[in-house]
């Protein structure tokens, strides 16, 4: 072996070693809290134990460090994944979408160019529970599986929001700045 090879592997050994040791450290430190906390049923026998119990299943681990490049072949990997699910996801119409209004940080608040038609979230995306009776389409609701026992931010085609819920998306609505408000 080599001596940038040997040196990498001390470096190697040296960070699973700073790793363990600050593993141990902070499982140290959750064990005394519960301890302080619950000090009957966590007395200091059982805190001792549980500390070298710690200590004893981490010396047995095996801690891989991860490379830059296999971190980023992971991260690709999932953006593949996400990609390839966002693509296959068909476009509903309007009449087979769920009718729940739901939650979405980019479109807290839509405006008319106006300011007099308001609208609080976004339609939910999901396709209404039907059933297939030959050619036909028929549909057992206006919501999605998701969405049929309760909407929890009320249906997106109801034209007066109730107050507690229009607070709710005001409040977001300033607190994630202007970017969430969409003028049509």
């Amino acid at each position: 072996m080599d001596n940038k090879a040997n040196m990498e592997l001390d470096t190697e050994i040296l960070q699973q070693n700073i790793i363990r040791q600050y593993m141990i450290y902070q499982g140290g430190r959750i064990i005394n809290k519960l301890h302080k906390l619950y000090p009957e049923e966590f007395n200091k026998m059982k805190m001792d134990l549980e500390l070298e119990i710690l200590q004893k299943y981490l010396n047995k681990c095996n801690i891989t460090i991860n490379t830059e490049e296999a971190i980023n072949n992971m991260l690709s990997q999932r953006s593949k994944r996400a990609n390839k699910a966002s693509v296959n996801r068909p476009i509903l119409e309007d009449n087979a979408r769920c009718c729940a209004r739901v939650w979405d940080i980019k479109c807290i608040k839509i405006v008319d160019k106006d300011g007099k038609y308001v609208n609080y979230g976004r339609r939910c995306t999901r396709p209404r529970i039907a059933k297939k009776h030959g050619d036909k389409v028929v549909y057992l609701g206006d919501y999605c599986n998701m969405h049929k026992r309760k909407p929890s931010h009320g249906d997106f085609r109801e034209p007066n929001v109730p107050k507690y819920l229009e607070n709710h998306f005001e409040n977001a609505a300033i607190r994630f700045g202007s970017g969430c408000i969409v003028h049509i």
